[in-house]
């Protein structure tokens, strides 16, 4: 359906809010964060790159609502992972490029292939599709 691209943001206070050139995987280590706990799957793909990369992040706070840590990170010094379109809603907060960067996922609609469809998930599908076409634009 579409795919979503995360990144470090940071608030309008922080030292990296007007930086251009991306941040190092080693930088990134050394940034203390507020992440989604070890139940989101947005966390999972944070801690896969870390992994990756060999580093370990500074976790201060771990919370379980993204609305916490948008106020968090818009209000104080730590930073967080967000998908872009979160981070795009929020005019206080910045993203900050990353190398290598976070990486992106897809999202799909699954469905049997000769299922038998309701008229509801037929309306269903046709809103999802229409909203991701308008997301692509």
């Amino acid at each position: 359906m579409f795919r979503e691209t995360l990144s470090l943001v940071v608030g309008s206070g922080h030292a990296r809010a007007t930086r251009r050139k991306p941040l190092s995987a080693q930088d990134f280590a050394n940034e203390r964060l507020v992440l989604l706990n070890k139940a989101f799957a947005t966390r999972r793909y944070i801690d896969e790159y870390c992994t990756r990369n060999r580093i370990r992040p500074q976790v201060a706070i771990e919370v379980s609502s993204i609305s916490a840590i948008v106020e968090i990170v818009r209000r104080g010094q730590l930073a967080t992972v967000l998908p872009d379109g979160i981070a795009r809603e929020h005019t206080e907060l910045h993203p900050v490029l990353l190398d290598p960067p976070l990486p992106a996922r897809t999202a799909v609609l699954l469905r049997r292939k000769d299922a038998y469809r309701t008229a509801a998930s037929k309306a269903f599908v046709q809103v999802l599709t229409e909203l991701t076409e308008n997301f692509r634009r």
